[in-house]
């Protein structure tokens, strides 16, 4: 399969063609967990603990997504899979804090949280703020309630911390513009392409397309 528009537009050809594929790397992916048997992982998810259990993949299917976008920009990447959503299990905040805090444990130079909320958890501040001091990079997403306006700031945490990479989203059309649902604010670090975004699916073969960041 040809890369998607939105991992070429973010460098994915660039990045095969230069030899960097994420040999070596372990990136945690901290979400709604990955279904590691779709295809297209190619066997890189390599560790599953999930603290949030329940609800089947077919419907919790965002980390799935997300984990196959990392791994089409970085084949080679071990995926390390930390579920902190689902209908049983433990707090979403207490699961989110150990997930951080076993993916330093696990060795993950690399965090990504594609997920937020309106105000600060001490708890969850405090594993960020773990993560900094061992060097871990920490990718989260600054939020979907954006109003259109990017004059407007909209605020999540952790993405507000500045010891993270707040993420947005852009469109894939001319001068890729601030996607209507993203937040925005003088926190953002980085735009990525977040609007007809093709992944995997899953419990399928297939692939999806969603939105966010």
């Amino acid at each position: 399969m040809r890369l998607p528009l939105g991992v070429r537009l973010t460098g994915g050809d660039k990045l095969r063609a230069e030899g960097l594929t994420g040999k070596g790397v372990r990136v945690a992916v901290i979400d709604s967990g990955v279904d590691a048997n779709h295809p297209g992982f190619k066997g890189q998810v390599k560790q599953q603990l999930w603290y949030r259990h329940g609800t089947p993949l077919s419907e919790d299917d965002h980390g799935t997504h997300v984990g196959g976008t990392i791994h089409m920009l970085a084949p080679e990447a071990d995926i390390y899979d930390y579920r902190v959503f689902g209908e049983t299990g433990w707090s979403v905040d207490r699961a989110i804090e150990r997930a951080i805090m076993q993916a330093i444990d696990d060795g993950c130079q690399i965090i990504n949280m594609s997920l937020g909320g309106p105000r600060a958890i001490y708890r969850i501040g405090r594993a960020v703020s773990a993560a900094h001091e061992k060097g871990v990079l920490m990718i989260v997403a600054a939020g979907n309630g954006g109003d259109n306006n990017p004059l407007t700031n909209e605020l999540s945490y952790p993405a507000m911390n500045p010891k993270v990479v707040s993420t947005t989203a852009v469109g894939k059309s001319n001068d890729l513009p601030t996607a209507s649902f993203s937040n925005t604010n003088a926190e953002v670090d980085y735009a990525g392409i977040g609007v007809n975004v093709i992944s995997f699916k899953a419990e399928s073969k297939d692939y999806r397309s969603m939105n966010g960041n």
